[in-house]
């Protein structure tokens, strides 16, 4: 139902169930948590794509996905559980 190239799939369904693979849950800065953290661990991680300005994990991380997010979560809502 929804994937990228560079993430795989996002949202797939069958007749009855759909299943989110992603955390579009995450506020702004729960995958720099999770990246430093790992990153301290000495875990060979690449760095989010599209996460960071200039893909720079000193800078600020950029929220991209939150409208998507809400929507995606408003729809459901609507259509599964109010229904």
């Amino acid at each position: 139902m929804s994937h990228s190239k560079e993430a795989g799939p996002y949202i797939i369904t069958n007749s009855r169930d759909v299943f989110v693979m992603g955390h579009s849950e995450y506020d702004k800065y729960t995958l720099d948590k999770e990246y430093k953290r790992d990153i301290n661990k000495g875990d060979k991680i690449s760095i989010p794509q599209n996460y960071y300005i200039n893909d720079d994990p000193s800078e600020e991380p950029t929220v991209k996905w939150k409208k998507h997010s809400e929507l995606l979560f408003r729809n459901w809502i609507k259509n599964y559980l109010i229904q």
